[in-house]
This record gives C-alpha cells, structure tokens and sequence, in this order.
C-alpha cells in the first residue's frame, strides 16, 4: 500500500471517531434535555398538586376569619371543632390531630398552640390534600411614630397531598404559604352615610381620607332651610383636600365638592357599604364574652370611664388585656350609654377599646352613646390609642345648658363612631323642625372641636343646629359644636377598634411561598420577615 493510501485510510478513521463522538454528546444531551424535562414536569404537578392544597388552605382560613370561628379573643386560632366547622359538608374530609398523620408526624414542629395541632385532610380526585396552620402572628398596632411596625394578620399554612391509593405515597412535598389577610373596616373611611353627606357654611372640614354615601334621598330641613331635596355628597363651601381625599356614592347620588381635585370623576356607582354589619359585630362580641369582651348587662344607665391602661363601667374597673404591643378590650352593653375620659396603655403601646350598645330587647328604643367632658374624649394620643364606639341608635354630642344637666364642651374627640339607627348629632330632642320651647341661649360651643377619627351613620352628621328667628329676624342661638373641624385619623387604618364591624368581607391581602429564614431561628414570629 503507497503511503497516499495510507493517509487517506487515516483521514476516514479520524472522521469516523469524531463521526461517533459528536453522535455520543448528541445523544447525552438529547438524554440530558428528556430527564431535565420529565423533572421540570414532575416538579410542575408536584406544585399544581401543592396549590391546590394550599389554596383550599387559604380560602378556608378566609372563611374562617368571616364567621368568627378566628378572632381577637382566640388569637385567631382554629381548633379541631373550628377546623371541623370548615370541612363538615365535604365528602370523605377530616381533621386528625398533627401526630396521627405519618407525614405531618416527620415534619418540623408547628408553632401554634396545642389546642390548635390539627390536621385536615381533603381527598381530590386523584390524590389527598394535607394541610395544617403552621404558625399564626396576630395583627400589630402600634404606631411607627411610635417606634411600632404595624401589620395585617400573617398566617403560615403548610400543604401537602399523598397517593389516593393505599400506599399514601407522599406526591407532592410540603409547601408553607405565608398568607396576610384584612378586612375592610368601617374605621377605614372618614365617613359612610346612608344619607347624603352636606357640609353648609362650614369651611373647617379636612378630607384626607374617603367619604361614602349609599345615595338615599331626604328632604333636607334642617341643614339647608326650604325643604331642598339633596342626594349624595355636597359641600357648599371648599375644604381643606389632601391627596389622600376620596370621594363615593350609590345609585348615582351626585358628588360636589369644590375646590377638591379628588371629586372629578369620583365614582357614582360604587357598591352599598351596608350598616347591618353592626348586628354581626354585636353577635360576635356577645359569643366572646370573658376577659377580653366584658358584657354588661341590665345595669342601664351605664357609665363609662376611659382611662390608663382600663375602662371603668358603672365604677368597676376591668384592665386591657395585653399583646405584643398593645392592649385591648371590648365592652357590650344593653343601654344608653354615657362615655368620657381618655384612653391610654403603657408608653409606646397602643390602647385599644371598642364600646358597643344594643337594645336588650326588641320593644325597647335604639339605645344612645353620649360623649361627654371636657377636653379630650377617646384615644388619648391620636396617632397611637384607638377608640370605638358602636350604637344601635344614636352617638350623641353633649355639652351645656344654661338649666337642668350641663356640661363642657369638648376640644378634641378621638373615636371611631357608628351610629347603625341614627346619627352623630347633637341631642335628638333639638333635631326638630322648629325651635323647640325651651331658652336655646348658652347651649353652644362656638370654639373649634376637631373630630379626628370616623363617623358612620344611617343619618347626616349634625354637629349643631339653629333655626330662623320668625320673631326677631335673622336665627336663633345655635345648639352644640358650632365650629367642628373633622378629619380621618390615619392611625384608624393601621389600628382598627377591637371586634369593629367589617365595611368588606375579609380578603387575602398577599400570598407567596414562604421564606425558609421566617420559619425558625431569630426571625421566627416577626411579621416583617417575608
């Protein structure tokens, strides 16, 4: 063989190596990409299956936050009789304490209370959901000027699912969810009104937060004079607007309010914020009565006192119950109520109180909240200590008389207020069409009164009232707070009145997978960590 040949026989071999290893590395990555694709798909129905779990999880404990079976009083907690409330129309579930599942039994420990160590199991179509509240961190309230971090309520939810079949073959892998849930409480808005909301002749009024009408219709005699019919929202004079000012009515009721950018194009359609969500807020308390909701009953007139760190009723004393970083108690009462005072807690932690009123039966009047003193009633620091006061009928401003029971005007008056049958007025027996029969002079308190908080009502807000002079021309001596300056206080938003009612059903706020380093070590049970 010439040595031409035997090149040539060299060449082939060399081509036939590389032939074969390209053929070998495109068979490895052919081989390469398939179980690269068969994990990603495995891993795709491992988290479908998890979601799946995991959502049924949330919207329960969504559900279970909706009909109080998690709450203020029970550290929002389930145990097994809530957790069987959430399952006990679903076919084949069931709530089996964490140890009796051999999965949850390998698991990190969850860090709820005893009481609250329960599994659900839901069986699908192909496979068993497991699910089961891995920790719970309650709300937090106290201001950040303060030094407080406010939060939402975070719960942490772990899921899981296993074979349907007999083997209980884990098909997915446990997955914690970090889930924020809130409402939308009637605290959020600077006013809700069935009625229309009119300000006449009244400049003082700060809007930096949202007013609401639901649009119903009245004959306005009092405030406009003439029997000139009004919907809606109307201002006659401009106020003071901030950017966070908000504007919204129902079934059209017009909105006017000039000099305010935020009234242009506000919404004239928005939905009915419904007051009947009083009534669940009195059934609640009354189902929570203990150290944190004190019931009082058939012990009218009451008489309360806010002050350090406790509430005073009728001269008992009952303490806040405290948190991590803030104390709380709700009141629920069967009759008309007087409430005067200042709230506080310990320094840098928020005070929190909700007085509520009903009637203790059904033949008996809509009872009355009257807030009464000198100076400043409800919270004591605006920015930090909250007040609710909840009335079937009227929240009523006292002040003096020149005969009979007199009192002195107040300066400042920190609450969240809602009258579910009535108004935030003056005393009702002055709401009249013509003056009544008695001396109108020294009933007014003609210095500024600044409302900082929340006013809901069924009626119009009537800080005072006056009527025209058929005797002497002009008007008459004007009854009440002649000067109001009202405007929202922010810290409602951040820090709502224990067990207000809710203007919306409770939502997810946010939901995401959670981070391993929030589950143990130092930052275990600090909201912030995300």
């Amino acid at each position: 063989m010439g040595p031409a040949r035997q090149g040539e026989r060299g060449i082939t071999i060399a081509m036939a190596v590389l032939a074969l290893t390209i053929i070998s590395l495109l068979m490895l990555y052919i081989g390469t990409q398939t179980l690269n694709s068969m994990f990603t798909a495995r891993k795709k129905q491992e988290r479908s299956v998890g979601m799946a779990a995991g959502d049924s999880a949330v919207e329960k404990y969504r559900a279970a936050l909706q009909a109080h079976l998690a709450d203020e009083a029970n550290g929002f907690q389930l145990d097994a009789a809530a957790l069987r409330a959430l399952v006990d129309q679903q076919p084949g579930a069931d709530v089996v304490a964490n140890g009796q599942t051999s999965v949850a039994a390998h698991l990190t420990p969850v860090r709820v209370p005893a009481s609250s160590q329960f599994t659900v199991k839901e069986p699908g179509t192909d496979s068993i959901g497991w699910w089961q509240v891995y920790d719970v961190l309650p709300p937090r309230y106290a201001s950040p000027a303060h030094g407080g971090t406010p939060s939402d309520l975070v719960v942490y939810i772990r899921a899981w699912a296993t074979d349907k079949g007999g083997s209980g073959a884990v098909v997915t892998k446990p997955r914690i969810f970090r889930v924020e849930y809130r409402p939308g409480y009637f605290s959020d808005y600077e006013s809700v009104t069935d009625a229309p909301f009119i300000v006449r002749d009244n400049p003082s009024y700060t809007i930096n937060g949202p007013i609401h009408s639901n649009g119903y219709q009245i004959t306005d005699w009092l405030t406009m004079g003439g029997g000139t019919t009004h919907r809606g929202i109307w201002f006659e004079k401009a106020p003071t607007c901030t950017p966070k000012a908000r504007f919204s009515t129902s079934q059209g009721a017009p909105i006017s309010v000039p000099g305010c950018p935020a009234a242009a194009g506000a919404q004239t359609s928005a939905r009915q914020i419904s007051l009947l969500g009083v009534q669940d807020a009195f059934d609640h308390m009354n189902r929570r009565c203990g150290a944190y909701v004190v019931c009082v009953t058939g012990a009218a007139p009451y008489d309360v006192v806010l002050g350090a760190g406790s509430v005073r009723v009728n001269g008992r004393s009952y303490g806040l119950v405290g948190g991590p970083d803030s104390g709380s108690l709700a009141v629920l009462l069967d009759g008309d109520v007087t409430v005067r005072g200042a709230l506080s807690y310990q320094p840098g932690k928020a005070g929190r109180v909700t007085i509520a009123t009903r009637r203790r039966t059904v033949t008996d009047r809509n009872p009355r909240v009257h807030l009464r003193g000198g100076g400043t009633v409800g919270g004591a620091t605006r920015d930090l200590d909250t007040v609710g006061i909840i009335s079937q009928g009227d929240v009523v401003l006292d002040g003096p008389a020149p005969a009979g029971p007199s009192y002195p005007c107040m300066s400042n008056i920190n609450v969240a207020a809602i009258a579910q049958a009535g108004s935030v007025t003056v005393s009702p027996e002055f709401v009249t069409l013509a003056p009544p029969a008695v001396a109108l002079g020294g009933r007014e308190c003609s210095g500024a009164v600044r409302f900082h908080g929340a006013f809901a009502g069924h009626g119009q807000f009537l800080a005072s009232i006056k009527w025209p002079d058929i005797v002497n021309g002009g008007v008459t001596p004007s009854v009440g707070y002649s000067n109001p300056a009202l405007d929202y206080n922010d810290n409602l938003y951040l820090n709502p009145p224990p067990f207000f009612p809710a203007a919306t059903p409770w939502s997810m706020t946010r939901v995401k997978d959670a981070d391993t380093k929030c589950l143990i070590g130092p930052e275990a049970g600090n909201p912030a960590c995300e």
